[in-house]
């Protein structure tokens, strides 16, 4: 049995969708479409966020290449993921400055796929 503050508070709004609009202003529910942000700080020196975003259930793959396309760190292997928004810190201070990229793949109901550029400045 979950003691007092275990639990998590669930709302039901029901309405024509503009009441669900206007009283759900703000709020974070899954996502309609997949997305791959740019990360940020953006160059960074020496930790940057990488956000995504998955609207069904998938296996996700994100991993850090450098200019040649060599892969460098592994940042997700596949791993299976819930729809919602996720955030991944990563530290580089082990790493040369330079141009990276990180690409995200998802495996699943639907697939998808995305890469983006990053500036490491030390």
């Amino acid at each position: 049995m979950p003691k007092d503050g275990d639990g998590k508070k669930l709302t039901v709004l029901v309405g024509k969708p503009n009441f669900v609009q206007a009283h759900t202003e703000g709020f974070r529910a899954i996502p309609q479409i997949f997305a791959l942000h740019q990360n940020y700080p953006n160059p960074f020196n020496p930790t940057t966020v990488i956000r995504y975003e998955l609207p069904t259930v998938g296996n996700v793959s994100l991993k850090l290449y450098n200019l040649l396309g060599k892969e460098v760190l592994t940042l997700e292997n596949d791993a299976p993921h819930e729809p919602g928004f996720y955030e991944k810190v990563i530290d580089l201070r082990n790493f040369a400055s330079g141009i990276y990229f990180y690409r995200i793949s998802v495996s699943g109901e639907k697939r998808f796929a995305a890469t983006r550029k990053m500036a490491l400045a030390k």
